[in-house]
Parts: C-alpha cells; sequence; structure tokens
C-alpha cells in the first residue's frame, strides 16, 4: 500500500465468532436490551456479540 502511495487513517481488529449462538423470542428481547445498556455506558469501547436473532421480535 505504500507503494501506491494510500495513507492508512485507521486500522483496527475484529473478533469474529466461531461458534453462533440463535436466540429467539423473549430471550432475543432481553439480550438485545442488554447489549444496548452495554454500549450506552461511557466506559464500554466495545461491545461483541455471537447470536443469531431470529425471528422479528
Amino acid at each position: 500500500m505504500v507503494d501506491k502511495k494510500f495513507t492508512v487513517e485507521n486500522a483496527s481488529l475484529q473478533w469474529i465468532a466461531k461458534n453462533l449462538i440463535e436466540v429467539k423470542g423473549e430471550d432475543a428481547e432481553k439480550v438485545v436490551k442488554l447489549i444496548e445498556s452495554l454500549e450506552d455506558r461511557d466506559d464500554v469501547q466495545n461491545v461483541f456479540q455471537t447470536l443469531i436473532l431470529l425471528n422479528n421480535f
């Protein structure tokens, strides 16, 4: 990239889950609320999850 005169402005690592967990219904609602609650905290930088949310809740 340096040879092509590209400038890297930002780089990061991502956690990619190997095992996904299926969640549906009332449990999915609870998990979504928990994740949103964690993301809203000032001292939390990133929230990772391994969920597949089934059905529209």
